[in-house]
């Protein structure tokens, strides 16, 4: 079962079950920020892939609703991988092109799309990786749109 091993890069995006005050109400392996719990999933998968198994867990591909949540993002994918993995999270424009949505039903308000982007290259990128380029520059903390069926990591979210 997909949701029982590792996923690919991926955040997953988890609502709190108990009240909206949530405190350390994360699952193991999970961690907690600002009220959201986070889960880093290293086997690759496509972005819809990694989305299923994250609703398999009861969560979504991460959202990233401020300049806070890319941060706390980050230190999730650094701590579980030791660097800045290219991962999957959870913006999508496949229902309407340039109408970005995060796959958690929160709204698309903040973005650090890397320069250029999005730039829907050859009418094929429908989704958002984070870190992509990788390593040591400010693009580790930009967003990056790309083909969904490249395979990466992802992270999984829950409020």
């Amino acid at each position: 079962k997909a949701s029982e091993r590792p996923s690919s890069n991926h955040l997953i995006n988890k609502p709190c079950q108990k009240s909206r005050l949530c405190s350390s109400t994360c699952p193991d392996n999970w961690s907690e920020f600002g009220g959201r719990c986070f889960h880093y999933v290293s086997v690759q998968m496509t972005w819809a892939e990694a989305e299923k198994n994250c609703q398999a867990m009861k969560a979504n591909l991460a959202s990233v609703n401020n300049a806070e949540d890319n941060e706390n993002i980050q230190k999730v994918i650094r701590a579980a991988s030791l660097n800045a993995t290219r991962t999957w999270i959870g913006g999508t424009d496949c229902q309407m092109n340039d109408l970005w949505l995060w796959s958690d039903g929160s709204h698309f308000l903040f973005s650090a799309w890397k320069p250029g982007q999005p730039d829907n290259w050859e009418s094929n990128e429908s989704c958002i990786e984070i870190n992509h380029g990788g390593g040591n520059s400010l693009k580790h903390y930009l967003l990056k749109c790309l083909s969904c069926l490249n395979k990466h990591c992802n992270v999984a979210s829950h409020k």
